[in-house]
């Protein structure tokens, strides 16, 4: 913890920012800021991490990260002992509020109704659900919308992937587009409406890539 609080917002030897999937992999294979690499922060930040938070178990972990049994089992083990709170807070709420109502809501208003026997599947579904739901829609309405409202004589939108955009855009008007986007994902969501009512605020990080190519030759671009 130590190291990764002297290396905040730094990148390290391979281009890797300290976020939070970077972090989970230190932790998970027990390494140093400037150890981890790409396939580190996948395979045993990014992808353990979103297996622990939706109660995945190590065999599909395995297949997803492509790492033998044994490390998915001890991937799970070491997330879990560092973020308890998946289990003990996150997924009893979730799992009280669909037995008890089948009924989740997000903070945008969307809402879903869980008909199914409640068997594993189904709260596992009900675990995903609030934080796709959120991605998905703050990327859509918070971001996407008022941005072409600004820009829109100036961009071409040409497709949106969940929790991503692409856009086509002007050189001259790069610059305050990134900007203006990096503004608008990064507003804080304030989770006062739904189920999962919390104090704490959420700010969803935001990474821009550009090329003046083609999509196979994006680069990281700096604000």
């Amino acid at each position: 913890l130590d190291e990764m609080e002297r290396v905040s917002f730094k990148r390290n030897k391979n281009g890797l920012k300290d976020d939070l999937h970077t972090k989970t992999a230190m932790l998970v294979l027990q390494k140093l800021f400037n150890e981890i690499t790409e396939s580190d922060r996948q395979d045993f930040g990014k992808k353990p991490r979103h297996a622990g938070n939706y109660d995945m178990g190590p065999g599909r972990l395995s297949l997803m990260a492509h790492i033998s049994f044994q490390r998915a089992v001890s991937a799970l083990s070491k997330f879990h002992s560092i973020s308890p709170k998946i289990r003990e807070v996150f997924h009893t709420t979730i799992r009280t509020l669909v037995t008890n109502t089948r009924l989740l809501s997000t903070l945008h208003g969307r809402r879903r109704q869980f008909f199914d026997k409640l068997t594993a599947e189904t709260y596992k579904q009900a675990f995903s659900y609030i934080p796709q739901a959120v991605v998905s829609d703050h990327i859509k309405f918070d971001t996407l919308v008022p941005l072409m409202a600004d820009f829109s004589e100036h961009v071409y939108f040409l497709s949106e992937s969940h929790d991503s955009l692409f856009f086509e855009i002007k050189n001259e008007h790069l610059e305050p587009f990134c900007h203006k986007f990096k503004e608008l994902e990064e507003t804080p969501l304030v989770f006062n409406k739904g189920s999962f009512i919390r104090e704490r605020q959420l700010v969803i990080t935001l990474e821009v890539k550009v090329s003046e190519t083609s999509w196979h030759d994006l680069k990281g671009y700096d604000l």
